[in-house]
């Protein structure tokens, strides 16, 4: 950021009339003297009355020059957003960019770094890359980088809206869904950095695709330009109408957010075309297949703005605690098909304790036919205890966390923490002494709304829960129309709630590596030849330690004779390297029914000390077995001490792993080496019902807590 010094006359007060006598002092309590007089009521009259007009306060102003980027955006209307609105506002100084993207804002000295920017580009905007703008958008900088502001800053500020972190974190968590190191709040024109430039290309275009939709009166309510204020024409709707132009921008940015995993996979294929043309073109189609992912319904719209306009839902603090409950995640086919997930407190966990924390267990229920009706009645799982002291015990949980300072095998019955809801909505927790996050709710009265109405809402909800699908969300409406069609009773509400991981720990599940033997591992022909699926168990043993797995997954496939259906290789690669996950990849059209398409596996080997290679591998549809791999990359391992563990992580994953929620681990502890994971830096957005709403809809469905 650049900037100059000047000072301008400012005169905060009218003129008014004082005693005479010397002028006070010039000085720098020259404006509290003055405010102090101007309390004061001349007396009586006569001569001894004057009027004396102060002199206007010198406010010292910086002039900073703002950057303007997809690539440089001429006739950007910028201004610093002063209300934090994410919009200039007709009291809020706007200035044009120039033909560089330079627009130069004058600010108050004591307000550097107090405000973010807004850019809001509009149908009469060019870019120097791309032409014309023709569909306006907006654009957002963070008050600490307000020296440039581009759909990668808009990134960054959108993660902080929705999660309150430093602008510092959110770069690093907008990085970690990206999948690569980009310079979000940096120039990456200038820089010459083609990848970061084609992420932020994709942003523009899948938003402009969604305000063109907006403009177009695809969505109820959202037609027209407010006359008040010409600046909304950039996000396409009317305030007249009732609808909020600021929650409708939100929603998008949102969205793109959540689709950074996708814009960071894009930009790794689309980068690579030097000819500007083809680049141009293929970063259209891209950003063509992602807007039919991030397309909106009118019952999404509705849905999204029932949220934005609900209240901050502070602690509600009874005169005699109760029991309480907020039903997290429901899944219900009928009444002996179901799964639920809720957080539940006792009237005792309820009250706070001596340090001002409350309490809360986890407590699921699950319900399932079997198959085959002579397996026998549906099969009842229950994890944790209920505020009412339900729970079998029959549903536990098999994960021991790291806590900083120990290995914590936490139970499923155990009772977590988290502060009262602060008058903001905002509450901390702590779960299993070591996964820390902060959330925000919004809180909505339910009262007296027919239940299948809320359903529909809910399952219509545009963004995502880490749960499932909203679109999944408890009962189906079309199935359950006369079971749901009765009214939520007083004192129902509908929490909207968005929750941030502030420490993830590192986790591992009791899942134990089995290695292949070493000739199996690295493909010795006469081994390979003997491994069926009847010698598979045999061939492996159970690892104690980590330089067991490095040494037995080299990366050796075994290779068999090719036929029609395996194509021109037949290599099988489960015995000599670990697999990461499947991700989906829609353009796989499998060689042959021998292999499964739209998805492959990303696994890994070790190559030597401190190194690893990363392959893409087709799916055998019999067993699911990894087949004929590429090579997609090189990376590296550390190997770090946690207590009495040793913990196994990769780096330089390939872009492939971007959407994986989960990283990588190696936990080798008490002679045995279990997978474990860390969760990625994640912003989770859930609907809860609350205790008395959670009841009624149970109830309908003849069900119980």
């Amino acid at each position: 950021m650049s900037y100059s010094v000047r000072n301008i006359p400012f005169a905060p007060f009218a003129p008014f009339a004082r005693r005479s006598g010397p002028a006070p002092a010039a000085g720098p309590g020259l404006g509290l003297t003055l405010l102090a007089a101007a309390g004061l009521v001349a007396c009586g009259g006569g001569s001894d009355q004057a009027q004396v007009v102060a002199e206007p306060l010198k406010i010292e102003t910086v002039e900073v020059s703002v950057k303007v980027l997809d690539a440089a955006l001429q006739n950007a209307r910028v201004c610093f957003d002063v209300n934090a609105n994410g919009l200039c506002d007709l009291d809020e100084t706007v200035v044009t960019s120039n033909a560089e993207g330079i627009a130069t804002l004058v600010l108050a000295r004591s307000d550097v770094g107090r405000y973010g920017v807004v850019a809001m580009v509009g149908a009469d905007a060019v870019d120097k890359d791309a032409g014309p703008v023709n569909t306006a958008y907006v654009m957002r900088s963070p008050a600490d980088s307000a020296g440039l502001i581009s759909p990668l800053t808009t990134l960054v500020q959108t993660y902080i809206d929705v999660t309150g972190v430093s602008s510092a974190d959110a770069l690093g968590a907008v990085q970690e869904r990206l999948g690569f190191k980009a310079a979000l709040l940096g120039d990456y024109v200038a820089a010459g950095d083609s990848r970061a430039a084609a992420v932020a290309r994709l942003w523009v275009l899948l938003k402009q695709q969604q305000t063109a939709a907006l403009v177009a009166g695809k969505v109820a309510g959202t037609t027209g330009v407010s006359a008040s204020n010409p600046q909304l024409m950039s996000l396409g709707c009317s305030q007249s109408v009732g609808v909020s132009c600021v929650d409708i921008d939100a929603l998008l940015n949102r969205q793109l957010l959540e689709m950074a995993t996708d814009l960071g996979a894009a930009s790794a294929v689309t980068a690579q075309f030097n000819d500007p043309g083809v680049r141009a073109d293929a970063l259209l189609e891209s950003a063509r297949e992602l807007a039919k992912v991030a397309a909106l319904s009118d019952a999404q719209m509705t849905a999204w703005l029932a949220a934005a306009t609900a209240t901050p839902a502070s602690e509600q603090v009874a005169s005699v605690p109760s029991s309480g409950l907020s039903l997290r995640w429901f899944d219900f086919t009928d009444k002996d098909n179901y799964v639920y997930r809720s957080y539940q407190s006792t009237a005792e966990q309820n009250t706070p304790d001596a340090n001002g924390y409350r309490h809360f267990t986890d407590f699921r229920e699950s319900r399932s036919t079997p198959k085959d009706p002579a397996q026998g009645s549906p099969q009842l799982l229950q994890f944790g205890v209920s505020y009412s002291g339900r729970g079998d015990r029959s549903w536990i949980r098999d994960d021991t966390y790291w806590t900083g300072t120990e290995w914590f095998a936490c139970p499923a019955e155990f009772v977590h923490q988290a502060t009262p809801w602060s008058a903001q909505g905002l509450s901390d927790s702590l779960y299993c002494r070591s996964s820390q996050s902060r959330n925000q709710r919004k809180e909505r009265d339910i009262s007296g709304l027919l239940i299948v109405d809320v359903v529909k809402e809910i399952r219509a909800f545009p963004l995502k829960d880490a749960a499932g699908q909203f679109a999944d969300w408890g009962p189906d409406p079309a199935r359950y129309t006369d079971a749901l069609n009765v009214k939520f009773p007083a004192n129902a509400r509908l929490y909207y709630q968005t929750g941030t991981d502030l420490n993830a720990p590192y986790i591992y599940r009791h899942n134990a590596v089995r290695t292949y033997l070493p000739d199996l591992a690295n493909g010795l022909a006469a081994s390979c030849a003997l491994w069926t699926a009847a010698t598979d168990t045999a061939n492996r043993v159970v690892a104690s330690r980590l330089e067991d797995v490095i040494a037995a997954n080299p990366g050796r496939p075994c290779s068999f004779n090719a036929n029609a259906q395996t194509g021109p290789r037949n290599e099988a690669w489960s015995a000599s390297s670990l697999g990461l996950g499947n991700y989906a990849d829609a353009s796989l059209l499998a060689p042959s029914a021998f292999y499964r398409d739209g998805v492959r596996n990303l696994r890994v080997s070790f190559a030597g000390t401190n190194k690893v290679s990363y392959w893409s591998c087709l799916l055998r549809v019999s067993d699911g077995s990894a087949r004929n791999c590429d090579k997609v990359g090189e990376g590296g391992y550390e190997v770090k001490q946690l207590g009495d563990a040793s913990v196994l992580s990769l780096s330089g994953l390939p872009v492939q792993s971007a959407k994986f929620a989960n990283e990588f681990l190696l936990v080798e502890r008490a002679g045995v080496v279990n997978f474990g994971f860390k969760s990625k830096p994640a912003v989770n957005h859930e609907i809860r019902l609350n205790k008395e709403a959670s009841e009624a809809l149970f109830t309908a469905l003849q069900m119980t807590f």
